[in-house]
């Protein structure tokens, strides 16, 4: 979608990184699935990507009308929100009194951080190429990973696709960064 809606000219080593980022991040979600997940259940994923991928480039058309990545990380996030909470006024309003009332502060602790997460990307977009700063960006699962090793250790199974998507993911974003 960079190439089409905003002109960018990724060289053809940099379109396999970009491969290798999608690869590492297949890797990964492949294999064997326990529990309730169900290979169904990685369209919604999908769909998310779908949708970040379109809000990049929206993103990036719109943050040379701010003068700061500020700015425009608030417009974006208060749409969010307000398309989160009408979504939820409309459709689960039964399902989510509960909810919020047992887990509003891990759901709030990690809005804060997602928001700030939204600053550093929007900053990312204003100074570079979409597909240059998404592929960085798209080694967020790694960090995850990491995260879910040490916080999550028992309730996470990790297999071999865990590391060798990582270092698909990791090559893929170095490969997007260079020069060519």
């Amino acid at each position: 979608m960079a190439i089409l809606f905003l002109g960018e000219r990724p060289a053809p080593g940099q379109l396999a990184g970009v491969v290798l980022v999608v690869l590492g991040v297949a890797v990964i979600s492949s294999g064997k699935t326990e529990g309730r997940w169900r290979r169904i259940h990685a369209l919604w994923p999908l769909a998310a990507a779908v949708f970040a991928g379109t809000g990049a480039i929206f993103w990036r058309k719109g943050l040379p009308a701010f003068p700061h990545p500020l700015a425009g990380a608030l417009v974006g996030m208060t749409a969010a929100l307000l398309t989160v909470a009408l979504y939820s006024v409309l459709f689960k309003r039964e399902q989510i009194l509960g909810g919020v009332k047992a887990a509003w502060r891990p759901f709030m602790l990690g809005g804060i951080v997602g928001a700030i997460g939204n600053f550093f990307y929007a900053s990312a977009l204003r100074s570079g190429e979409v597909f240059r700063m998404v592929s960085l960006i798209q080694i967020s699962p790694l960090l995850t990973v990491l995260l879910a090793l040490i916080l999550l250790r028992k309730a996470e199974s990790i297999t071999w696709r865990v590391p060798a998507g990582a270092v698909l993911t990791v090559s893929g974003a170095i490969l997007v960064n260079l020069r060519f």
